[in-house]
């Protein structure tokens, strides 16, 4: 890749106008490339200091420093490696956490976890509504479908989240149960998934709750939240903006979902 090539693709990363997929190449290379580890480092304090000198004159300002170190004759070849050294380890401290990049280019931006943990709360698992007099059989069953979500709940409030999983898919291969609670359970399996630490489980669950359901709401913030989880901000970005315009979103959440959208632009 050519150098103006380098210089365009820093800038997109810079500008946050990379896909998800190109921003990781980029940070996966900038570990594995010490030459281009370097470009972005030069990038990075030229774009911090843009307000003080045009980026094309510092950027060179910055490589002509680089190059002095390289090639002052009156330094020490014992000095010179501590220079290095020294230049190294800034290398290293840099590429190894590419947020701090972001940090000194956008003051406000918040980390994708820190949002997560501001505005997720864990919503209540309702009891199953009784059922009218009925057939015998049916309403047996409804009992047992009433004691296994129960025991669902318990698990939850125990935070004993496996075995809240096994009792919600216990009454998710039931089909009489899932032929009318199908958005219901999947919504619930998501929710739990999440509190689980996978978040990519629970938005495989999210997916499956019917746009036309009661449910489809909820999931669609908490499959928000999963992102947020997974630091995959370009989909929460997408999921929070949608859910602001969703007429089965409560106002409360349409608010806070704003205020998310706020904090991913780094406003």
């Amino acid at each position: 890749m050519s150098e103006q090539q380098n210089y365009e693709l820093i800038q997109k990363y810079l500008a946050q106008q990379l896909s998800e997929d190109e921003a990781k190449a980029f940070e996966t290379r900038a570990q594995t490339d010490p030459e281009f580890a370097e470009e972005v480092i030069l990038h990075t304090l030229a774009k911090k200091e843009m307000e003080a000198a045009a980026e094309a004159d510092l950027r060179e300002r910055l490589r002509g420093n680089f190059d002095k170190a390289r090639e002052a004759n009156v330094i020490s070849m014992q000095s010179t490696r501590r220079q290095w050294f020294s230049i190294a380890a800034v290398i290293i401290l840099l590429i190894a956490s590419i947020p701090l990049i972001r940090l000194i280019l956008q003051p406000g931006y918040i980390e994708s976890n820190d949002i997560y943990a501001d505005h997720f709360e864990a919503p209540v698992l309702k009891a199953l509504g009784t059922r009218g007099q009925g057939d015998e059989n049916e309403d047996e069953k409804w009992s047992t479908y009433q004691d296994i979500w129960n025991q669902a709940i318990l698990a939850i409030n125990q935070k004993e989240f496996g075995q809240a999983i096994q009792h919600l898919e216990a009454l998710e291969k039931d089909s009489d149960f899932m032929a009318k609670f199908n958005s219901t359970i999947h919504y619930q399996l998501g929710v739990v998934w999440l509190l689980n630490e996978d978040p990519q489980k629970a938005i495989t669950y999210f997916d499956q709750v019917d746009n036309e359901s009661v449910r489809s709401g909820d999931a669609r913030w908490f499959k928000g939240m999963a992102y947020l989880k997974l630091d995959r901000r370009s989909e929460a970005l997408q999921t929070f903006s949608q859910a602001v315009n969703d007429p089965k979103q409560v106002p409360a959440r349409q608010e806070k979902a704003k205020e998310i959208i706020e904090k991913l632009e780094g406003k």
